[in-house]
């Protein structure tokens, strides 16, 4: 009987303490700046949006909070810290569950930055910028293709295709960051390929003119992207299988995950498609092109203080080049392309990591040392070498093959006092570049080919300052010093000055910008055959300069019911103006 009494007693307090724990759950997060830094000593309150229940605590030195035993319902989670923006989310509590959380602080100015530009003004920059995230990329129509330039074609103005190329006001010279690393290539607009392919991007910030200082050798345009890194993510695979006309078919595979710390992504990706290329009528032929390539983003936030990022990517991609079969056009009689099947092939790797280290709460220090291989290869067909082709004389056949190795570094300071901003960095690489050139031309005999190997290397410093002496006014200014070496060395100095002004009660910003930039050349210059060959048919040849440009920009921006009229007016001047030959 008493062992009885026991065991129902244990057995009862068993059930009521199960039924107890049903009831509750475990609430923890990490809490992060906008680059996933861990923000410790945030405040973080947790209160019931049904009763006067709250709980409240602050983030340790790796931006954790933690909560036990919180009964189920509705919560309303506030975090906030100081310089930064407070934070209100909406959460629910499920019972036998333990949530992680991760809450991102935008910093103070940021946000307020966010909710000017909402009014349609913005005063911290006079740079003309556009800002496109994954959402918009998956829900627009082609965006989210390899080759696929919607994503900038169809949200930043004056962007298109043309030739092939991406343009933007009237040029192709464009700068691509990633993960806010410069990747050199100083080969001008000889990749078809895309840097990135579009579903690996988080964000991409696209600037049109006027950079600081601190930003761009090129003045069109700068690609600043951002990958995607895995925070997004929880444990998760995605598989994406997408196919359309021209036979063609777009298959991705992508895992992320995150732990409070860490985070990686991870993507492999092919395509094919039998429409690639413009072609030169409104059919097309021989205009195949197929791909694939793979992505790895990785972030650690190793103490409050320090944060590794390591991204790295690798392309190979294949392109028929297209062609008139029409042997009776017009185009043809002047040069006969109707039996070429030209094909390029290009190879792209690249790796960057990058340490973060933040020494206070107004001073950042970054270090990214990088590499990036770049290769082109583009062949003629068949029947360009053929005995047909050299009886007849009829076709000239070339051939180019060109790889670059790149390896830098990018080291980047900043601080705010009183009332500037100012950044200050170096950034070089050492390049060393292989250049095979080869022509058929039956018309010339006999055949030759040429091989040849050089390097050289790019050295800059910079300083820029951002300064705000009311809420109504910011001046920038700087100057970026660039030593170029190769067969001939070239120094220059580039200066940049912006001003942006706030008219009162309309809340109209007026900017302006003078600014001067220098672009390294191809460092293969010809020689030998090649000159010999250019003699005979009355051309000469001289060795490539950089590029110096010079900038002048006025607009502004006016607000009007939720709208912005950005207006632009922009002059470029050009000397030594590096240009390109069509591929082939």
């Amino acid at each position: 009987m008493n062992f009885r009494k026991i065991t129902w007693t244990f057995l009862c307090l068993f059930l009521s303490a199960n039924v107890y724990a049903s009831v509750l759950a475990n609430v923890e997060g990490v809490v992060h700046d906008p680059q996933h830094r861990p923000v410790a000593g945030a405040r973080v309150a947790l209160k019931s949006t049904n009763s006067d229940y709250s709980v409240s605590g602050i983030t340790n030195s790796s931006g954790v909070f933690h909560f036990n035993a919180v009964a189920l319902g509705d919560y309303k989670l506030h975090v906030e810290d100081s310089g930064f923006a407070p934070v209100d989310e909406d959460i629910t509590v499920l019972a036998e569950t333990s949530q992680v959380l991760h809450v991102m602080l935008e910093v103070a100015s940021v946000k307020q930055t966010v909710e000017v530009q909402s009014s349609a003004t913005s005063m911290d920059t006079v740079t003309p910028t556009s800002l496109i995230d994954r959402s918009e990329i998956a829900k627009t129509p082609g965006a989210s293709r390899t080759y696929g330039m919607q994503m900038i074609t169809d949200y930043v103005p004056g962007a298109y295709m043309t030739h092939d190329m991406l343009h933007m006001r009237g040029g192709h010279q464009l700068d691509w960051l990633l993960d806010g690393v410069a990747i050199p290539n100083t080969k001008i607009a000889a990749n078809l390929a895309p840097q990135i392919a579009p579903s690996d991007i988080d964000y991409i910030e696209a600037e049109r003119g006027s950079y600081s200082a601190g930003v761009g050798d090129r003045t069109y345009g700068v690609f600043n992207v951002l990958p995607r890194s895995g925070f997004e993510r929880d444990h998760e695979a995605e598989l994406s299988i997408g196919a359309g006309n021209f036979l063609q078919s777009n298959v991705k595979l992508s895992f992320g995950d995150h732990s409070q710390k860490s985070a990686y992504y991870a993507s492999v990706n092919g395509d094919r498609s039998d429409y690639v290329l413009a072609p030169p009528i409104e059919a097309t032929h021989h205009d195949a092109g197929n791909g694939y390539g793979g992505l790895f983003s990785y972030i650690h936030n190793q103490t409050a203080k320090d944060q590794f990022r390591w991204l790295s990517q690798a392309r190979q991609d294949f392109f028929q080049i297209p062609y008139d079969p029409n042997i009776n056009d017009y185009e043809n009689q002047l040069y006969d392309s109707s039996a070429l099947r030209d094909a390029q092939r290009e190879t792209d790797a690249l790796s960057v990591f990058t340490w973060v280290h933040t020494a206070s709460a107004k001073t950042e220090f970054q270090l990214s040392p990088f590499y990036h291989y770049n290769q082109s290869d583009y062949r003629p067909g068949a029947y360009d070498t053929s005995a047909a082709a050299l009886a007849t004389g009829d076709t000239v056949s070339t051939k180019v093959n060109g790889g670059s190795n790149y390896a830098g570094a990018q080291i980047n300071a900043s601080t705010v006092f009183a009332h500037n901003h100012l950044d200050t960095g170096l950034y070089g690489w050492g390049e060393h570049d292989s250049y095979l050139f080869g022509v058929n031309d039956p018309n010339n005999p006999p055949p030759f080919s040429e091989s040849d190997n050089t390097s050289g290397g790019l050295f800059e410093a910079f300083i820029s300052d951002a300064y705000k002496p009311t809420q109504w006014v910011t001046i920038t200014a700087g100057i970026r010093e660039t030593h170029f070496q190769s067969s001939f060395n070239e120094d220059k100095t580039s200066p940049r000055l912006g001003l942006a002004v706030l008219v009162p009660k309309l809340n109209w910003v007026f900017r302006g910008f003078y600014g001067r930039f220098y672009q390294p050349p191809p460092l293969i210059t010809a020689s030998g055959p090649i000159q010999a060959y250019a003699t005979n048919n009355n051309v000469s040849l001289i060795p490539l300069h950089g590029e110096w440009d010079e900038e002048h920009q006025f607009g502004v921006q006016m607000p009007y019911r939720g709208w912005l009229l950005d207006v632009d007016t922009f002059k470029t001047r050009a000397n030594n103006f590096l240009d390109h030959s069509n591929i082939g």
